[in-house]
């Protein structure tokens, strides 16, 4: 736990109060925003094409606070979040099935790719960048 009784998994504490009964306890910022909330003030929407090979989703960007992909192909596509690696159907981080979304964790800045389990020239990742 945290020097201010934060659990460092990030989970909202429940502490006994005054008199002992147990009450949710929310961390609050300096400013009086809840502690850990992550906001965004725009969404940019881009779309990459399905390939047999690996193509970058999405460039690195320091400014991001989350990724949404969402693969609308009618085969898998194989996700990789690492800077300097090349997605294959065996080395990848997410695998995303047709029609099917993955929130790529904040914190996460770096550069990902991708690769469907086919070409089938029928869909893509839709890609949406919170900054």
């Amino acid at each position: 736990m945290a020097v201010d009784g934060t659990p460092l998994d990030g989970r909202i504490p429940i502490l006994p109060n005054a008199s002992g009964r147990p009450e949710v306890v929310i961390p609050i910022n300096p400013d009086g925003s809840p502690s850990g909330v992550v906001t965004a003030a725009t969404g940019t929407v881009t779309s990459v094409a399905d390939s047999a090979t690996s193509v970058p989703i999405i460039a690195a960007n320091p400014a991001r606070k989350g990724v949404t992909i969402t693969n609308t192909a009618s085969t898998v596509l194989y996700i990789r979040c690492a800077t300097g690696a090349a997605t294959t159907t065996t080395g990848y981080t997410y695998r995303v099935a047709q029609n099917a979304s993955v929130d790529i964790p904040n914190g996460y800045v770096g550069v990902i790719n991708g690769i469907w389990a086919t070409d089938a020239n029928d869909g893509s990742a839709l890609v949406t960048e919170f900054t």
